[in-house]
């Protein structure tokens, strides 16, 4: 009886499971590296966001501080880490005002700018005349997310000159300096503003 050995190319020899070896090892490579890339550049694009929101936000808040004024049915209040004050606002138009057909116009009201150390996001809202005296505000919009802290400092007048401190002034201070603070990949970075209130200097 003869046995039967199986052929040569029915089995794998060194040289080929070598090279198959190879082939996965160089395509687990270039898989890790494209992740790696790709995680990379979604942190950098991440962090480009919290850069461009907080322009926008800069932006915003300068309009509306600009715009305050004080006004004795809407006091400013403040602590920290958020604010209040009387401005100038978009709200929807009265339908029987004369600016019925534009559909928005501006008007008194109050805005609030506040930090929510939860989620990281830095929130505005804001409220018309009538609202305002409610002390009813309108939908909350998100500014800028991905922070770590917001703080808010005020200009008040001293003995004979300006200082800094925590707490607004009563009416009104003469300016505020906002500090947004957010991860730049394992170092914090810090963007400040100050703004003057003409409503507020003396």
């Amino acid at each position: 009886m003869k046995i039967r050995r199986p052929s040569a190319s029915a089995a794998f020899t060194l040289v080929e499971i070598l090279l198959v070896t190879t082939l996965i090892a160089g395509l687990s490579l270039a898989i890790f590296s494209c992740l790696s890339n790709g995680l990379r550049l979604w942190d950098r694009s991440r962090l480009l966001m919290v850069e461009e929101d907080a322009a926008f936000f800069f932006d915003r808040f300068s309009s509306d501080v600009r715009n305050s004024y004080p006004f004795s049915s809407l006091l400013f209040s403040g602590t920290e880490h958020e604010l209040a004050f009387p401005t100038v606002v978009l709200a929807p138009a009265d339908r029987a005002g004369s600016r019925a057909a534009e559909g928005y116009a501006d008007g008194l009201g109050r805005v609030q700018y506040m930090f929510e150390p939860v989620r990281g996001e830095l929130v505005r809202r804001q409220a018309n005349y009538s609202q305002a005296l409610r002390a009813v505000w309108g939908e909350s919009r998100v500014m800028v997310t991905g922070l770590t802290s917001v703080r808010f400092k005020y200009l008040v007048p001293g003995s004979g000159d300006y200082r800094s401190s925590h707490d607004p002034a009563d009416p009104f201070p003469a300016g505020i300096e906002v500090a947004i603070t957010f991860m730049n990949g394992s170092t914090e970075k810090v963007l400040r503003r100050f703004v003057p209130i003409p409503a507020g200097l003396q």
